[in-house]
């Protein structure tokens, strides 16, 4: 696990295999987590394998962020909504 935090300023370069936690920048106590149903959570910082994330670069240059616990792959299915879910990784050739 990365002990390294990100300076937005400086653009974001994810270190490849490192894995990331993402904290809330309100109250530095919480982190993002996936829970037993695939769908995101703010839980008490502990570090497990269900609040580590790993970044990839994507073609056209965006980032697909996937977690250390399933290797699903974080999406937003719509929107119009603030409800996220990670969804297991299929690699499609």
């Amino acid at each position: 696990m990365s002990g390294s935090v990100i300076d937005p300023r400086n653009g974001f370069h994810p270190i490849p295999n490192n894995s990331y936690l993402m904290i809330s920048a309100k109250n530095p106590s919480f982190a993002l987590q996936v829970i037993g149903n695939g769908y995101l959570t703010v839980g008490k910082l502990q570090g497990g394998l269900n609040q580590q994330w790993k970044f990839f670069i994507n073609n056209d240059g965006s980032f697909s962020i996937r977690s250390v616990l399933s290797g699903g792959t974080m999406e937003i299915p719509d929107t119009s909504t603030y409800v996220m879910k990670v969804f297991p990784y299929v690699l499609v050739n």
